[in-house]
């Protein structure tokens, strides 16, 4: 029988190269892209195994006219094997600064819409075999100033994660977690262009105590040389996807690796690395 997966924010990043990876070993994946133009781009490389559909995860429409297009490829016999929920975006600012509708992009893409499409899609997913793959990261165990919005939605994914994989576990689906540490991405490579929109939002005192940390937050994310491939994180979604014995969490790269190891410190001890790494 055919093998099928989807995957949310699929036209560029960790989920570009992962559905692609996913392809090449044979599954049809369902590549969720933002919009159509996303989506006709991806049409237009003609990579084999990929179909291309429109998914904005922070749309109802969105997500019920996408699970539409997958019930009527898969036919009413099929199902997906697979779903991943990569959609993620992130604004590095202090709080007071981010505006209303950038912390609620932030939480919807990122937490809430992660929520919705698993719910649409689950009716898809085989009891016995399907997998779930919910791409946190490492900040969900160790939060960064200045990217609070964004380490509390991803902290909220590998929760959620959590209990869904304890409550599927009568109908035998099981729930995997990506968390990676810096993976070269548009998205992290973005982060300059992203801080210079930010500065001049705050004040001169504020600038002064918070430029020099944003900047090198900024710097650590997206250095050429920082962090890891998307190798890796194809590698570690596509054994969560088709190993017998997939794993619970899959900590891609040693920033990540470090993250895990320091979030059981004391809090008191966490804060003091933190203030040592950022200047504070």
């Amino acid at each position: 029988m055919p093998q099928y997966a989807l995957f949310s924010g699929a036209s560029s990043g960790i989920g570009k190269a992962a559905a692609e990876a996913l392809a090449k070993k044979g599954v049809t994946v369902f590549a969720g892209a933002l919009n159509e133009a996303e989506a006709e781009a991806m049409r237009a490389a003609g990579t084999p195994g990929i179909v291309p559909v429109v998914l904005d995860v922070t749309r109802a429409e969105s997500i019920e006219a996408a699970i539409r297009k997958v019930r009527e490829t898969i036919g009413p016999d099929g199902h997906l094997s697979g779903l991943v929920n990569c959609a993620g975006v992130d604004v590095n600012a202090p709080l007071q600064y981010l505006e209303t509708h950038e912390i609620m992009q932030m939480i919807n893409v990122n937490y809430v819409g992660g929520i919705m499409l698993t719910r649409a899609a689950l009716p898809l997913l085989q009891h016995g075999t399907s997998r779930l793959v919910f791409v946190s990261s490492a900040m969900a165990v160790m939060s960064t100033p200045t990217i609070s919005i964004y380490c509390s939605t991803k902290s909220g994914v590998s929760g959620f994660a959590d209990a869904l994989r304890v409550e599927l576990i009568p109908v035998g689906i099981k729930v995997s977690v990506l968390e990676p540490g810096v993976i070269r991405t548009p998205l992290v490579q973005s982060a300059p262009k992203v801080l210079e929109k930010m500065l001049p939002r705050m004040t001169d005192a504020d600038r002064q105590r918070y430029e020099p940390m944003m900047r090198k937050i900024a710097k650590m994310s997206s250095d050429p040389n920082a962090g890891s491939t998307t190798d890796a994180t194809s590698a570690a979604i596509c054994h969560a996807l088709t190993a017998a014995n997939p794993k619970i969490r899959y900590r891609v790269g040693a920033d990540s690796k470090a993250a895990a190891i320091i979030s059981k410190l004391p809090y008191g001890v966490k804060d003091w690395i933190q203030r040592r790494i950022y200047g504070i």
